[in-house]
């Protein structure tokens, strides 16, 4: 029984550990994203403006 609830525990943690990690990626993965939105809006602006003076899309 003492066995059962370690392993339950084990399986407990690992997931828990799974989804953080899942977390923190997609956090990373938003914040460098983010830039990259708010340069493909400042190209379209420059692109409406009839300038593509340093537009970069990631």
């Amino acid at each position: 029984a003492a066995r059962a609830g370690a392993t339950r525990r084990a399986v407990v943690l690992r997931q828990f550990f799974f989804w953080y990690q899942h977390d923190t990626q997609l956090g990373l993965a938003r914040r460098a994203s983010l830039p990259c939105l708010v340069l493909f809006s400042s190209s379209v602006g420059a692109e409406h403006a009839g300038s593509l003076r340093g537009a970069q899309v990631c």
